[in-house]
């Protein structure tokens, strides 16, 4: 069975909140039928796309989720077009804001394009919510990057996490945090990217806009923007800025940072020691997500404020009808990546970082990692056991497209830029490479199960990004309980809780 979803890149695209999802007669699939999330896992067929959880049928009940065009809403020969569920959001009498649908089902049989989409979908369970993240390296932006690169680099890299709307962002080699997320006078940074099409203005709170005028919505009031790690070199700074979706992760995600000789989970105190000379490469950092696991998406009673890591007062207050809702959440431990040829072996490096994931997992968190790898070439018999172990209890699945991914100015590129997520805690249903924006490519439609060329790839070299940042999209194992809570252990260093 598949699901509508709506929302776009404009306010004007996007569908009313009041319009519920449209339903549809649904056909019985034949005996035999694929298991998509399983048939995933054994290789990456991009004609086999998974549909997405059901968003926003009813005004102000559930939060921003997945994005799709209007064009590519209107167009019957669309995927998102063929996508039709019937509408599952549950009556909550407690939520002052619910609107039961108002739509009648349509009558008719299905066609049989929407029959054969029912077909690709059977055996997915819609009840479990989706995962999906793009890793990118946006090859240096700080305060000696030119202007004019910085609003190139900001508004491809804006515009790529506005129309796939990815659970998590992960950004590699940021050279200033700060510039990269908030920005300066003259180029705003990625939080403030007009999500409008429509002219729109900046207003205070309580003032009426001009006629025709739209008021500003940013990504930063979609997400949550973390300066993330920093790492210092000599006069050498870089961090790995996160950006996560605020309508399905509710809670602030928790820095850590794992200790290269025992595996376990420390706080991040300041910045980062690596380099030559230390004989250091980077140390393996990662994020602790809370994944709500409401495949509605409702809104939960509580939210954390991303300035502070605190649970925003203003939200609770406003949402105190919703206090009756108990949230439950998927843990989640994702991994930085961004390994570096001149300190030491790539394969060494590699084999840290899946020394932390099998730590990890051992303790009985899901666990997945992202970034730039270079395994592909400079450790392969790491990427070749990797890839078949993935069926095996204690295996790892490489989760990368097809495609070269870095563009480097001399040598030969490779696939760099993936993910490594564990088979049997996470179905990868499709993992795709990005070229920059283009009219061809406008909504996440046209990315997600088309083919794409690496010369389409490469073009992210005229905006000075010699990565083609990856998107993932995958759903967890609803069968996997989360881990219990461990008391806190002795010894050398500051250690977090597990």
């Amino acid at each position: 069975m598949l699901s509508q979803s709506v929302g776009s890149k404009s306010a004007e695209n996007r569908a009313p909140e009041g319009t519920p999802s449209q339903p549809a007669p649904v056909s019985e699939a034949p005996d035999g039928a694929p298991d998509l999330a399983t048939a995933a896992r054994l290789g990456h067929d991009f004609s086999r796309l998974p549909p997405p959880v059901p968003r926003r049928p009813a005004p102000d009940v559930l939060q921003l989720g997945r994005k799709r065009s209007r064009r590519s809403f209107n167009n019957e020969g669309s995927l998102t077009h063929l996508m039709v569920q019937k509408n599952l959001i549950p009556n909550d009498p407690k939520d002052l804001d619910y609107e039961p649908p108002k739509v009648e089902p349509e009558d008719g049989p299905l066609t049989q394009e929407q029959r054969r989409m029912n077909e690709r979908g059977w055996g997915l369970d819609l009840r479990t919510p989706g995962f999906s993240a793009i890793t990118s390296n946006v090859e240096k932006y700080g305060a000696r990057t030119p202007a004019k690169v910085k609003k190139g680099k900001q508004r491809a890299l804006g515009e790529t996490l506005d129309k796939m709307h990815p659970t998590v962002g992960m950004f590699q080699e940021v050279t200033n945090p700060d510039l990269f997320l908030h920005g300066d006078k003259k180029v705003p940074g990625l939080e403030d990217f007009d999500v409008h099409e429509a002219p729109r203005k900046k207003v205070k709170r309580g003032e009426d806009l001009p006629e025709g005028l739209e008021e500003h919505r940013g990504l930063g009031e979609e997400y949550g923007m973390l300066k993330g790690p920093a790492y210092k070199s000599g006069n050498y700074r870089e961090s790995y800025p996160l950006a996560y979706d605020r309508s399905r992760i509710h809670q602030v995600p928790e820095l850590f940072q794992m200790d290269p000789e025992t595996h376990e989970t420390q706080d991040v105190d300041g910045e980062i020691p690596f380099g030559k000379k230390l004989g250091k490469p980077r140390p393996t950092t990662g994020w602790h997500l809370k994944v709500s696991k409401d495949p509605f998406n409702l809104r939960p009673p509580s939210k954390d404020d991303p300035s502070t890591g605190e649970p925003d007062p203003e939200y609770a207050e406003k949402h105190a009808n919703l206090s009756h809702r108990k949230p439950e959440y998927q843990d989640l431990h994702l991994l930085n990546v961004h390994t570096s040829p001149s300190i030491s072996t790539i394969k060494r490096q590699v084999e840290d970082i899946e020394q932390s994931g099998n730590a990890l997992r051992d303790q009985g968190h899901t666990v997945a990692w992202g970034g730039d790898h270079y395994m592909q070439r400079s450790a392969r018999s790491v990427w070749n056991r990797l890839q078949e172990t993935e069926d095996q209890p204690e295996g790892w699945h490489i989760a990368a497209p097809p495609n070269q991914t870095n563009f480097p100015g001399k040598g030969v590129g490779q696939t760099a830029d993936h993910f490594v997520t564990d088979p049997h805690r996470m179905n990868v249903s499709s993992v795709t490479a990005l070229p920059p924006p283009s009219e061809k490519r406008r909504a996440l439609e046209d990315h997600v199960g088309q083919e794409v060329e690496d010369s389409e790839l490469e073009k992210w070299r005229d905006l000075d990004i010699d990565h083609a940042p990856v998107h993932m999209d995958a759903t967890f194992n609803p069968f996997v309980p989360a881990p219990k809570p461990k008391a806190k252990r002795r010894g050398r260093g500051r250690k977090r809780k597990t």
